[in-house]
């Protein structure tokens, strides 16, 4: 048997077992554009730890987890620092307490991040973390309620300052694990203005050459709305982004200098996250908000200043390789599915032989796949699996 029977029998008994008829159906996987920070020890209930990991993705932030692991690297500390220059938000989970998690929660607040503190209704303290023998501490029982064998966490008692430091923190029931976005939502909401202060630091004074004090003053509440936007995701959003986009333009020509590709694919990447949530029925208006973000990467793509600069071409051609593979879900699915491809496939050739991209590999799998069940079956779905398995 020949590899493209083959390949068409596997399509055809993929689609039988509903394996490739599920992927099929699967959006794009959009790239992360913001960065956060996990901290956490080894007494997190495994549970909150993923439920915690979800939470992060869902709002488009990948997270950087540090644990005792990670602080036994003897590069922890310069890591930590860079970390905390790159992520927008910290969420530190208090259960354990070891010694490392209130040296990061202050660290992390230290440097400006927002920072949103949980733990476990029944968070317990680990003072073998401290002492090899808590009796031979020296600490009074009276701060661990009269308990020094696994005693319950108290923030008034085992971090007196906490109450004063302005951090958010939340007590999680078990219940309340499967439902993080309604319990941290509004925690996050109140973030809002501080992360978007953040982004005008990450991208303000490198990529449009003024001060970040000057964007704040004349664009600080466009970045915050940016941000309300990228994080919550609302559907209605089209009209909003544009005129979001249309400010910055404005601002870019006024002083001179190009829209960053880092603020591009973000404005982009908004506008696709408000219609990948699948829990949602498709709405009117999706095509006008898909092909707004691809009409704004292209237009990034076409501009000649950044036909020699790879690096930045990649994060926007991501980007647009999404939108094309929302749209085919809606018309024309060949023509978008065939762009799609071209632009995956440049993205990786952009980022060069020698960088791994998983999620580029996965979306251009997606695409191809989508294409053998329009055109092609047996060449399109050899071209999937090739693509997954790369």
């Amino acid at each position: 048997m020949s590899i493209y029977n083959q390949s068409k029998s596997l399509l055809n008994e993929s689609i039988r077992m509903e394996i490739a008829d599920s992927v099929h159906e699967q959006g794009p996987i959009l790239t992360y554009e913001l960065q956060g920070i996990l901290v956490y020890c080894n007494e997190c209930p495994p549970e909150l730890l993923q439920a915690l990991e979800g939470w992060f993705r869902d709002h488009g932030i990948v997270p950087h987890r540090m644990n005792e692991e990670f602080i036994q690297n003897p590069s922890c500390f310069d890591e930590l620092k860079n970390q905390t220059r790159q992520s927008i938000l910290g969420v530190v989970v208090l259960d354990g307490l070891s010694p490392f998690i209130p040296f990061e929660l202050g660290f992390v607040k230290g440097s400006g991040l927002s920072v949103i503190a949980v733990n476990s209704a029944k968070a317990q303290v680990n003072i073998k973390a401290f002492y090899h023998l808590a009796e031979e501490s020296g600490l009074e029982t009276a701060v661990f309620e009269e308990q020094l064998t696994n005693p319950p966490f108290h923030t008034k008692n085992q971090l007196p300052e906490f109450e004063r430091s302005g951090i958010t923190r939340i007590s999680l029931n078990k219940s309340d694990v499967g439902k993080l976005q309604s319990v941290l939502g509004p925690a996050l909401e109140n973030c809002c203005e501080k992360i978007g202060a953040k982004v005008v630091d990450k991208i303000g004074p490198e990529l449009f050459g003024v001060s970040s004090s000057f964007i704040k003053e004349k664009l600080g509440e466009i970045f915050q709305r940016l941000m309300q936007i990228y994080l919550f995701s609302p559907i209605d959003c089209l009209t909003e982004l544009q005129e979001i986009y249309q400010r910055f333009k404005e601002f870019s020509v006024q002083n001179n200098e190009l829209l960053p590709e880092k603020l591009v694919s973000l404005i982009a990447a908004a506008a696709l996250r408000s219609h990948t949530d699948q829990e949602r029925p498709v709405q009117e208006g999706i095509a006008s908000t898909v092909h707004f973000a691809g009409d704004i990467c292209r237009d990034f793509l076409h501009s000649t200043a950044f036909q020699q600069n790879p690096d930045a071409r990649t994060i926007v051609l991501k980007t647009a390789g999404c939108s094309e593979l929302i749209l085919a879900g809606l018309s024309e699915p060949v023509a978008h599915c065939r762009e799609a491809i071209n632009l995956f496939k440049e993205a990786l050739r952009n980022a060069g032989p020698d960088t791994q991209d998983p999620v580029c590999q996965i979306n251009l799998g997606i695409a191809y796949l989508k294409m053998a069940f329009q055109n092609e079956e047996a060449l399109n779905c050899r071209l999937s699996i090739e693509a997954f398995t790369s």
